[in-house]
C-alpha cells in the first residue's frame, strides 16, 4: 500500500460519489456479553430508543445511508417496522452479530443495504452462522463483512472460525482488541490483550486489504494512483494528524443516550440531540489524531493541507 506521507498523495476520497451516513447506536441490549466488549454495549442498562422518535428522525434526514448498532439492534421489539416504515431515500445498515434466526434475516434481508456482521467465538454457533451469513451475502449479495475478534486465549479456535468463514466463500477479516472507551488521548487508542507478534501479523495480514478496495489515493493533478480499503487504511495505521478531514460533513454518529456527534474519533463534537434536535457542519476539520480507528470515519474525504 502507498505510503499517504509520500509527496505525489494529496487526497484520500472514495472513487465512487460520496454517501452521507449515520451510525447509530439504538441501545445496549444485547443477548450476547462478550469478555472483550463494554459493559456500557451489552448491559441492557439503556433502553432502546422509541420507535416514534426513531421514524421522525428518519423523516427529518437528508437521503443517506443510516446503520443501526448497540447492543445488538436487531433485538429492537420494532426492527421491522422500522425497515417497513422508514422514507425510501433512506437506505439502512445493520452491525450485527447475526444471532437473530435464520428466518428473521430471510423476512428482512431484502430491505437492508449493508451488514457488518462480528463473529464472537465466545458465544456464536458456527452451525448457525455461515447459513444466515450466505444468506445475505452470497444469495441475497448484500453489502458489508464479517469481521473475527481475535483473542488471544482462544487464538487457535479463532483462526479455525477464520478459516472456515473464508472455506465458504464469505467476505470475512480479523482484528484485535482494541481499547478505546478509555482512551483520552489518540495514542490510547491502541490493541490491548496479550498478543504475541506473530498473533499481531497474522492480524495484519488477514485484514489489510480483504475489504472491498472502494478508496482512491489521488495525486495533485486528481491521477488515482491506488485503490485501496478501508479496513486496509486502518490496519496500516498511517496518521492524517493535519490533514483536512471531510468527516464532520459526511457522517453522524448516534450513541445511545440519543446525542448526536460528527464523526466517531476522540475530537468529535457534539451537534445537539435526537429529541432537541442539531445542525451538520458544513466545514471539514483539521485532524488531530495520531490514529484513525473507526473505519465510518477513515473512508470520508482527507485532504493535505499545502501551504500556499
Amino acid at each position: 500500500m502507498i505510503n499517504i506521507n509520500d509527496p505525489k498523495v494529496s487526497y484520500i476520497q472514495p472513487v465512487y460519489p460520496a454517501v452521507k451516513r449515520v451510525y447509530w447506536n439504538l441501545g445496549n441490549i444485547c443477548p450476547y456479553s462478550c469478555s472483550y466488549c463494554p459493559k456500557e454495549y451489552n448491559s441492557g442498562t439503556v433502553p432502546f430508543h422509541d420507535i416514534d422518535l426513531v421514524l421522525s428522525v428518519l423523516n427529518k434526514l437528508d437521503k443517506c445511508v443510516v446503520t443501526f448498532g448497540g447492543g445488538e439492534p436487531t433485538y429492537h421489539p420494532d426492527f421491522e417496522r422500522i425497515l417497513v416504515e422508514k422514507p425510501a431515500h433512506i437506505k439502512i445498515g445493520v452491525s450485527s452479530n447475526l444471532a437473530r434466526p435464520y428466518a428473521f434475516w430471510e423476512r428482512v434481508i431484502d430491505k437492508v443495504l449493508l451488514v457488518m456482521a462480528t463473529y464472537h467465538v465466545e458465544f456464536a454457533n458456527m452451525e448457525r452462522f455461515i447459513p444466515t451469513a450466505e444468506l445475505i451475502y452470497i444469495k441475497n449479495k448484500c453489502q458489508g463483512q464479517i469481521t473475527i475478534v481475535m483473542i488471544p486465549s482462544r487464538w487457535d479456535e479463532c483462526v479455525a472460525a477464520y478459516d472456515t468463514l473464508v472455506a465458504h466463500k464469505l467476505p470475512v477479516s480479523a482484528k484485535p482488541i482494541l481499547n478505546t472507551i478509555d482512551a483520552t488521548e489518540a495514542d490510547s487508542i491502541d490493541i490491548i490483550g496479550d498478543y504475541t507478534k506473530v498473533q499481531l501479523d497474522w492480524i495484519t495480514e488477514h485484514n489489510a486489504g480483504d475489504g472491498p478496495k472502494f478508496m482512491g489515493v489521488y495525486s495533485t493533478n486528481g491521477e488515482l494512483l491506488e485503490k485501496v480499503s478501508g479496513w486496509g487504511l486502518l490496519s496500516s495505521k498511517q496518521s492524517f494528524r493535519g490533514w483536512l478531514c471531510h468527516t464532520p460533513m459526511q457522517y453522524l454518529c448516534v450513541n445511545k443516550f440519543q446525542e448526536v456527534f460528527d464523526q466517531s474519533c476522540n475530537q468529535r463534537s457534539k451537534l445537539g440531540t435526537l429529541t432537541e434536535g442539531f445542525s451538520i457542519p458544513t466545514k471539514p476539520k483539521i485532524c488531530t489524531q495520531n490514529v484513525c480507528w473507526c473505519s465510518s470515519d477513515i473512508i470520508q474525504k482527507k485532504e493535505k493541507v499545502r501551504n500556499v
